[in-house]
């Protein structure tokens, strides 16, 4: 639930919001009272920019005196993180705005009064006016956690116009003159010329009116004002500690649908981040929910998924403090009054009637399923405020605990279900069921629709196909742990995870960037591959004629793949035809650092990409309204069932779309394509100790700590770097102890290799401390233009099968004789240059980096293997101080004695790292090596 704002945000919101605002005689919203056994719960919704007049305002302390001397124990809570904050944040408002002293809401003044307990509460010399007897103020505990979530939770307030001043002001700043960020998005979706000018990546970040010079300046705010700034770091940390807390409550008619929520949210949430900060940096809010703008061409999209996605469990958060605290009061206190925010009374009701309490009396507004999503019209929501008098009312029905026959006493017929004073930005709020698990959950939460059926998650819609499905075999059956294959139902599982993996990789969002699953493709053969699987579908006694029978009741057609890779290579070519164009005659120094080519420039692979999301959506008679990212999650969860059951290797995905025949043998050609009847699947990091955990989190393990993947093939759905590497796929393989990682790959697509990488970040001296320091600071990096040159031109090459030779190092080779590319770029296309990209997803958990001159270099120590030839040294990256990385390469340990490149302080490192593995025998003569080298200083 969204914190109440303009209670706890700055004091610029707070003197936006309540400048025009009048005094009123109360700010109480709603007014609501349960009761279970001897047991009374009275709740107070308020709305804390109204304010009470001094002279209105009935005896708070006469009240409070009464409940103190009466035989019922009882807790006045407040449910706020800050209440001293608040107070003197309206102090300092009315000092600088107001005549005369400031005017207090009734919340507010119960809270002077509760401060004087809990700021004096060993102090002698405190003199209490009331000394409590049977009355206690309680609130929620401090945390450390409590202003990472108040970070996270208005991290899109002004980005998503909420706050229309600032946005205005940053609109102003960027020479954009919009009152409106919704006018202004409209405006650029009703002009396309517009919105590609807005939106053209070539721009620089100072040509005002563009896109990058608005990102440009929110970044900076971001960097400059870290305290009002939430990072995906802190985002995960908040989410770990508490989904621990939760799902630590023990099980109870109230607890358990909310663990199960939480779960639910959480896994879709951290998912989502998976998804697009793809290269698996620390980055702000702001920066992601740019990224994600950038690539929606959409301000106000962008906002409400990223909205929706990631900030909808943080809501939770409020409500599980919430929901803890209430459970506390009820085991310890016979009468209970809450304060909050009107809009989260509704969440408090339901708590507490799932433990038994019955609603005996509510008066005025209590919206359901606000969750945040709410903002208010002032002129409607002042006509729902309830008159002091009635307030008092209500207090004096407390003291005498005689409910029913107060003259306040509202039955609960009059609860008032309008909620015209209330703008949703969601169009349904309501909470529903599950049509699958009968789960309640929020309809704007649903992951799909399906005409007048609402499912909670990817499982439960699975399970809806699963039981709708026709024809033989269905996916169900084969899916069946206790059923027994045949070799035909095996091969037509196999062959169908392998139609699916293709249809979620051209739905991710990383296609229209030159990296991911996609780019790295071997496109031709998978297209040629897709229309020989087209050209015996007619046979019935054919694998594949069952299994495109079965892919396309899952919304997945030969015809639409193939449409689309052939247009995505295409767009690859033409890609791969700008960058080399741009370094003919050029020597690799000569390049440049920085260089931008956009991918895809006439955004054809983009367009089909929506008209591929309309078109699974009508196949599977999904409603419009169901998130484009939910068949992402959906195909996802299918593969993972897929791979579980037969194994998907998906390093070849060719292979498994190679045409079959009946005369063939299929318990052969099974085996070629990795069949294993119990096949290893990836186990979920919850297993480790809490050191392990605790050291993981020091190294900031991109690696280790944040994958939320439940299958060994989702690593590369969620890509988590630029990749360009030749190989179709790459299986990453952790050994138990988690000292390194393998990763194998093809060179030139024809050579096979594979790289462990050693974890040595233990072993990094003192001298070099300050170094981690430097590296840990730069947040972002780009790849340079160079870089990138040789990559295209290696992928160029290999659609030519070119030649391996070996160079004078023993490295294999591209050989190019194209006269126009420069012998500096040429000579190295080898596999020191362009071993695979995927090591550059471990380059934050993994590297150790060094000052050297101006550059930082980043080494992560580890081996290459080949033909049977096994080097080892480290795979080095030179960043410039901007983080540009001007320079990859893999130089072997005893290279450059001269210490240019591979310092004593990282031999030793290799060295001590080396004594510690398990299999440290088989480096013996490579430690004895190093072992000289440390010694002679080298």
């Amino acid at each position: 639930m969204k914190k109440k704002l303009f209670s706890r945000c700055t004091l610029l919101v707070l003197s936006v919001c309540t400048t025009s605002l009048e005094l009123w005689s109360s700010n109480i919203v709603s007014l609501s009272s349960l009761k279970n056994k001897h047991q009374e719960v009275h709740i107070i919704g308020d709305e804390t920019r109204y304010e009470l007049f001094p002279n209105t305002c009935f005896d708070l302390r006469a009240l409070l005196g009464k409940l103190n001397e009466a035989p019922l124990k009882t807790a006045v809570v407040f449910f706020d993180v800050n209440p001293k904050k608040e107070i003197s944040e309206r102090e300092e408002y009315h000092s600088s705005n107001q005549k005369g002293g400031p005017y207090y809401s009734l919340r507010e003044r119960l809270l002077k009064i509760a401060l004087e307990y809990w700021e004096n509460p060993h102090n002698n010399g405190f003199h209490p006016t009331l000394p409590l007897k049977n009355l206690h103020f309680l609130k929620f505990p401090d945390d450390t956690l409590d202003q990472i979530e108040m970070k996270v939770s208005t991290a899109l307030e002004f980005l998503g116009g909420n706050n229309a001043q600032a946005f205005k002001q940053i609109f102003k700043c960027v020479g954009i003159d919009s009152e409106d960020i919704n006018d202004f998005q409209l405006q650029l979706d009703l002009d396309d010329k517009k919105k590609k000018r807005f939106f053209n990546p070539k721009l620089p970040s100072s040509c005002m009116g563009s896109f990058n010079c608005l990102k440009a300046y929110i970044i900076k705010k971001a960097t400059t004002y870290p305290e009002f700034f939430a990072r995906i770091s802190e985002y995960n940390k908040l989410i770990t500690v508490y989904s621990k807390r939760i799902n630590d409550l023990p099980d109870s008619p109230a607890t358990l649908p909310f663990k199960k929520y939480w779960n639910a949210l959480k896994v879709r949430a951290l998912s989502y981040l998976k998804l697009h900060n793809d290269k698996n940096k620390d980055i702000s809010f702001c920066a992601l929910y740019l990224k994600v703008a950038f690539e929606k061409e959409s301000l106000i999209d962008s906002y409400e998924e990223f909205r929706d996605q990631v900030i909808t469990p943080v809501s939770l958060i409020r409500q599980f403090k919430t929901l803890q605290l209430l459970l506390q009061m009820c085991a310890s206190y016979d009468k209970i009054i809450c304060f909050n925010h009107f809009v989260s009374v509704s969440d408090m009701i339901n708590v507490l009637q799932l433990n038994g309490f019955k609603e005996k009396c509510t008066m005025g507004e209590i919206p359901e399923g606000a969750d945040g999503l709410v903002a208010f019209y002032h002129d409607e929501l002042q006509k729902k405020i309830i008159s002091i008098e009635k307030v008092e009312s209500f207090f004096n029905s407390m003291i005498l605990s005689a409910i029913e026959n107060c003259n306040f006493s509202v039955k609960n017929e009059s609860l008032s279900k309008d909620t015209s004073f209330v703008l949703y930005l969601k169009d349904d709020i309501s909470s529903v069921y599950c049509s699958t698990c009968n789960e309640i959950i929020k309809a704007y939460n649903a992951c799909a629709r399906s005409e007048n059926k609402i499912y909670c998650s990817p499982d439960c819609l699975l399970k809806k196909f699963f039981l709708e499905e026709k024809g033989h075999p269905t996916l169900s059956t084969l899916l069946d742990k206790n059923r027994i294959l045949t070799d035909d139902e095996k091969l037509i599982l196999k062959q169908f995870g392998a139609l699916c993996y293709l249809r979620v990789a051209l739905l991710m969002p990383s296609l229209v960037q030159e990296y991911g699953i996609v780019y790295q493709l071997p496109l031709s053969t998978i297209i040629t591959a897709l229309g020989k699987i087209e050209s015996v579908v007619q046979d019935i006694t054919n694998p594949w004629s069952h299994t495109v029978e079965l892919a396309q009741q899952w919304g997945i057609k030969l015809i639409d793949l193939k449409l689309f890779l052939s247009v995505y290579k295409m767009a690859k070519q033409n890609y791969l035809e700008t960058l080399l164009k741009h370094s003919v005659n050029s020597s690799y120094e000569s390049l440049a650092a920085k260089y931008h080519t956009a991918f895809d420039r006439e955004g054809q692979c983009a367009n089909l990409q929506k008209v591929a999301y309309t078109n699974i959506k009508k196949a599977l008679n999904l409603s419009n309204d169901t998130e484009n990212i939910s068949l992402v999650f959906f195909y996802t969860t299918l593969i993972d069932q897929i791979n579980s059951r037969v194994g998907l290797p998906v390093e070849s995905i060719e292979d498994l779309l190679a045409v079959t025949y009946k005369d063939q043998n299929i318990a052969v050609l099974l085996q070629s394509m990795g069949f294993r009847e119990n096949p290893c699947t990836y186990i979920k990091k919850n297993y480790r100790k809490k050191k392990q955990i605790e050291t993981a989190r020091e190294e900031s393990s991109s690696e280790d700590e944040n994958s939320f993947s439940s299958g060994p093939f989702l690593p590369y759905l969620f890509p988590a770097t630029e990749i360009h590497d030749k190989t179709p796929f790459t299986l990453v393989q952790h050994n138990q102890r988690k000292k390194t990682r393998v990763v194998k790959s093809l060179f030139a697509g024809t050579k096979p290799y594979h790289i462990t990488l050693f974890k040595a970040r233990k072993y990094v001296p003192q001298e070099l401390l300050k170094a981690q320091e430097i590296w840990k600071s730069c947040k972002q990096t780009t790849e340079s233009f160079r870089i990138k040159v040789l990559f295209a031109l290696a992928d160029s090459l290999e659609n030519q099968n070119p030649s391996i030779t070996f160079n004078s190092f023993g490295c294999p080779l591209i050989v190019c004789n194209d006269t126009a590319y420069d012998e500096s770029i040429k000579e190295k296309l080898d596999l020191n240059h362009l071993f695979t990209r995927h090591i550059d997803t471990s380059v934050n958990s993994y590297g150790i980096a060094e000052v050297v001159g101006n550059l930082i270099q980043v080494s992560i120590p580890g081996e290459i293997h080949y033909d049977g030839i096994t080097k080892i040294g480290f795979f080095q990256y030179s960043y410039t101080s901007q983080g540009v990385c001007i320079h990859r390469c893999f130089k072997s340990y005893n290279a450059n004695q001269n210490s240019t490149y591979i310092s004593p302080a990282l031999r030793k490192i290799l060295y001590d790292c080396l004594q510690d593995l398990p299999n440290a025998h088989e480096y013996e003569n490579v430690i004895k090596d190093l072992k000289q080298l440390v010694h002679e200083g080298k």
